[in-house]
């Protein structure tokens, strides 16, 4: 119980490290069996499950082939419980075979009842155990081989660990009957190989020559067979036991009636030895090429035609490459030579070719190889096949030449396709960069997250400035392929192009924009990386590009983003505006402050009609344009619009009794009555005195007043 809790904690330990968890419904703890896979195990060792027995014994017997097949199968599923089980259902495999007829007879029967038994009565299966004794008794018949692996307990009883057999094929039935013994050894080692492998073993068998074939060492005269299977034994640490044959029940058993099947497929061990596999393999020599030569009807015609001399022509095909060489063929001990060179009947070219090719060489150093020693009608064109065909010589060349550049078309729209990337792990920082392929305009932002969701908020709040695009190209990073990214752009009314897969220079743009800017900011020592990303794209967007000759502001915004290099630069406008300042400055230094006005004010306004001769009307604001414009309404109810040049503050006299001179006519006409409403005030000076100093003449129409004894 103590080994078995230190165990159990060993296990959950390891499944704590790993992250793994189990499910406590399906967890059995402290029982004494478990039932497993269709197996009983317990502290005694593996039994067959008694449902799954008492489902047998109730079967009835099959009416059919598929009936048969379901029954066999559930059988052999505990076949290793059953020791003599091919001796038991030989008849019953009869019956499969593709030539036999379905009749169940009494031989059938009883062979169904007696595997039934065979299963009731099954030895317990003891649990394996490395620190015990291990035996593989292995035995071999004239129709199959069987081994058993078991345990030898210090009271000297063996209890099996498991059972295996099979029936022999056609060609191994054919074998001697040590080799047949040497057969059954292999198959017992491989078919328990997770058991023996790196344990020291007892091999028993029942034929004692085999000791000195395999024990004492392989020798020379025995066949290759044997010389594998002891090079396939020679990788387990064995003691080769004799055991007589009352002794060897259990193996000889499983051997002995085998199933009647006949195996289409051998199968061979899992290790092979190449050294062995090429011993069989012969090579090309003088005495083949001289044989083949013979039976060749092309070849044997030349060699006829050179030892007696050629005819004037030749018309069939295949000897016109021999004809144009008639000078300079000979014949050496039966093979036909080309100079130097022997000529290689048909059969023997593709082992020449595979000399030829044994290390690998490329086809210009294989017919430089080939030139020295052998010689057949194309066969330039069959080197340069072989090595084009030749896997390991196509996988290790070096990558082919660089396609032509293919550009993408520069869009005559700014913002029309915009090619992105992330550039990162950068300073401890990943960036999202966006270039615009009309004008170069860079976008860079900073992110911290680079998956799809995160993207796609960048480009949202980069779209809501700029707009969007029409196309955008990317990368086949997951955060650019996800569902998400293409549902997005597809809302959005934007085509989504992708580069080739480890193709970076499909999405040049966008790497060459990573690499200006990466550039760009390991130059700049000073500030926060915030102050460089600015100062960065600031003075790139400003900078001509070589390929459009602008620069990527003037593009894209219209306009050259102002820098303090422009302060150098004389400005036209600048000056104009300084010149009108100080003009204004000289004209304002000779006048007077202008008067304003509101509606309702009383005026005199300039008159430039002058039907009656005066100059200055009456009249009253009744709208205002501005500072310096004015509406004036005039006593015959004309609205005039003056200039606040045109415009004098007229003093409107308090009412009073008139004294002195005093106008005793009225007059008789609305001329004459402006005239006499509306005089000039002498208090206000002309805006061109010596233009508008009037002479005594024309000072007649004004009327004198006299109020309080002066003269106004």
């Amino acid at each position: 119980m103590t080994m078995h809790l230190k165990s159990l904690e060993k296990v959950l330990t390891r499944l704590e490290k790993a992250g793994m968890k189990l499910k406590k419904e399906k967890c059995e703890l402290m029982v004494p069996s478990v039932v497993y896979l269709g197996h009983k195990i317990d502290q005694h060792g593996l039994h067959p499950v008694p449902e799954k027995v008492k489902a047998v014994q109730n079967a009835p017997h099959p009416h059919n082939v598929s009936e048969l097949k379901s029954y066999l199968g559930l059988l052999s599923y505990y076949g290793k419980f059953l020791p003599n089980l091919s001796t038991t259902l030989a008849p019953l495999y009869r019956l499969l075979q593709s030539t036999a007829k379905w009749h169940w007879t009494k031989i059938e029967e009883a062979a169904f009842k007696k595997s039934k038994e065979l299963l009731t009565s099954s030895k317990v299966l003891v649990h394996f155990d490395p620190t015990r004794e291990l035996l593989l008794a292995c035995d071999a018949s004239q129709y199959g081989i069987g081994a058993v692996l078991s345990h030898k307990y210090p009271d000297g009883v063996e209890r099996p660990i498991g059972y295996v057999s099979r029936t022999l094929s056609p060609a191994e039935r054919n074998y001697s009957q040590i080799e047949k013994e040497a057969l059954a050894c292999v198959f017992g080692v491989t078919r328990f190989h997770s058991y023996l492998f790196g344990h020291h073993f007892t091999l028993c068998t029942d034929h004692k020559p085999l000791l000195g074939l395999i024990k004492s060492g392989i020798p020379t005269q025995a066949s290759p067979r044997i010389q594998r299977w002891a090079l396939t034994l020679a990788m387990y640490e064995y003691t080769l036991h004799f055991k007589r044959l009352s002794a060897h029940g259990n193996a000889d058993a499983l051997s002995r009636v085998p199933l009647p099947v006949e195996i289409q497929h051998v199968p061979l061990p899992a290790e092979t030895v190449l050294m062995m596999e090429h011993l069989n393999e012969m090579l090309v020599t003088t005495t083949q090429i001289k044989k083949w030569t013979d039976r060749d009807p092309t070849l044997s015609r030349v060699k006829q035609f050179v030892q007696s001399g050629w005819p004037t022509s030749i018309k069939e095909d295949e000897m016109k490459p021999y004809w144009s060489k008639q000078t300079e063929l000979s014949t050496v001990d039966g093979c036909l030579m080309w100079g130097g060179r022997v000529i290689i009947p048909l059969p023997g070219r593709k082992k020449v070719m595979e000399e030829l090719h044994e290390a690998h060489p490329g086809s210009t150093r294989m017919k430089r190889l080939a030139r020295m020693m052998v010689w057949w009608p194309g066969i330039d064109k069959e080197i340069e096949q072989k090595v084009k065909t030749c896997q390991a010589c196509q996988s290790e060349l070096p990558l082919p030449e660089q396609s032509p550049l293919q550009s993408w078309p520069w869009p005559t729209r700014p913002w029309s396709r915009v090619h992105v990337d992330y550039l990162g792990p950068f300073l401890d920082k990943m960036f999202l960069i966006l270039v615009d392929a009309h004008s170069k305009w860079i976008e860079v932002h900073q992110m911290s997250s680079t998956t799809s969701a995160a993207t796609i908020q960048q480009l949202r709040s980069v779209f809501a400035t700029f707009g969007l695009p029409e196309v955008l190209v990317t990368d086949n990073g997951p955060n650019f392929v996800s569902a998400e990214f293409e549902s997005f752009l597809k809302r959005n009314g934007v085509r989504h192009k992708t580069s080739s897969p480890y193709h970076p220079a499909t999405n040049g743009l966008a790497e060459r924009a990573v690499q200006t800017f990466k550039k760009g900011i390991k130059k700049m020592t000073e500030g926060t990386l915030q102050d460089k990303i600015s100062r960065f794209l600031f003075s790139y967007r400003n900078i001509p590009q070589s390929s459009t000759g602008a620069s990527p502001a003037e593009l894209l915004i219209g306009r050259k983003a102002r820098s303090p290099l422009d302060l150098m630069k004389p400005d036209l406008h600048l000056r104009v505006e300084k010149e009108q300042e100080l003009q204004k400055e000289a004209h304002d230094r000779k006048r007077c402050s202008l008067p304003s006005f509101k509606v309702g004010d009383s005026v005199l306004a300039r008159n430039f009609i002058r039907k009656s001769g005066n100059s200055w009307l009456f009249g009253r604001i009744v709208k205002c344009h501005g500072p310096r414009n004015y509406d004036v309404e005039l006593p015959n109810q004309k609205i005039v619009r003056r200039h606040v040049e045109h415009l004098r503050t007229h003093h409107v006299l308090p009412t009073t009794e008139l004294t002195g001179n005093s106008p005793t006519t009225t007059p008789t006409s609305t001329d004459e009555a402006t005239t006499e409403q509306s005089p000039p005030s002498p208090e206000v000076e002309p805006r061109y005195p010596e233009r508008n100093r009037r002479a005594p003449d024309r000072l007649a129409p004004y009327v004198t007043f006299s109020l309080e004894g002066r003269d106004v």
